[in-house]
């Protein structure tokens, strides 16, 4: 796994989060190389991110694929 330096952006702070990411690729007979796979995403480490209503902690993701 590579880690990359973070990159300061012009928007306010929202936190930081950690992630660790994998690409698990499909196991194909007879092809050597996968033409489809798994991304597994793992939240590591979360710091200073804020609350969005309320007081409550709210463990929802939302995920864009582009």
């Amino acid at each position: 796994m590579r880690q990359t330096a973070p990159v300061p952006l012009e928007a306010e702070n929202r936190g930081e989060m950690k992630l660790a990411l994998q690409y698990v690729p499909e196991p194909m007979p007879g092809k050597k190389l996968p033409t489809t796979g798994e991304v597994h995403i793992w939240v590591k480490e979360c710091l200073d991110l804020p609350l969005l209503r309320g007081s409550h902690l709210n463990s929802f993701v939302k995920w864009y694929q582009h």
